[in-house]
């Protein structure tokens, strides 16, 4: 299966380890907390490196395919894309939000295979049902309304794109 997905890199360093970020739900290299973490990253004498969810480049995505809050497909392709390029290297991961409910995912499927020497998830909506509940309540509708006019967007923008979306999305 090959994997099309958009990745954002911190200057190279020629050792320490590799920090593999995964953003959560919508989120993109323009987002706040992302460069953030890439920034520190950097200062630490390390090489980040953010995989955009399929969607959330600047490039979009070509493929039918969309991501979700279990896409650990695409992270097992991308560890192992990091792993073949630099053997040598510790890799570790970081996860917010819904990048982080991802990364928890295939940490679990890789179990004692994993190739990550070290792996964090950050404020990680555990129940989605119960975190989409609670955004549709209070100061949180803001929010949840922000995130619906940017997947509505897409949506419409994918559907133009293809005449009728296939069955098979993988």
């Amino acid at each position: 299966m090959a994997t099309f997905v958009e990745l954002t890199w911190t200057e190279p360093t020629a050792s320490g380890p590799i920090i593999a970020l995964f953003h959560g739900l919508e989120g993109s290299i323009d987002s706040g907390y992302v460069r953030g973490v890439l920034n520190i990253v950097h200062e630490l004498g390390w090489q980040g490196v953010l995989m955009h969810f399929r969607t959330c480049g600047k490039k979009g995505n070509r493929l039918p395919r969309w991501y979700h809050s279990g896409d650990s497909p695409d992270i097992d392709h991308f560890i192992r894309f990091l792993r073949a390029r630099f053997p040598d290297r510790e890799i570790g991961a970081l996860g917010v939000s819904m990048g982080g409910n991802a990364l928890l995912k295939y940490l679990g499927e890789q179990g004692e295979d994993c190739p990550l020497s070290a792996a964090m998830a950050v404020s990680v909506p555990f129940d989605l049902a119960n975190t989409a509940r609670h955004l549709s309540t209070g100061f949180s509708r803001i929010y949840q309304q922000h995130l619906i006019r940017l997947v509505r967007k897409k949506v419409l923008d994918k559907h133009k794109s293809y005449a009728v979306f296939p069955m098979d999305l993988d």
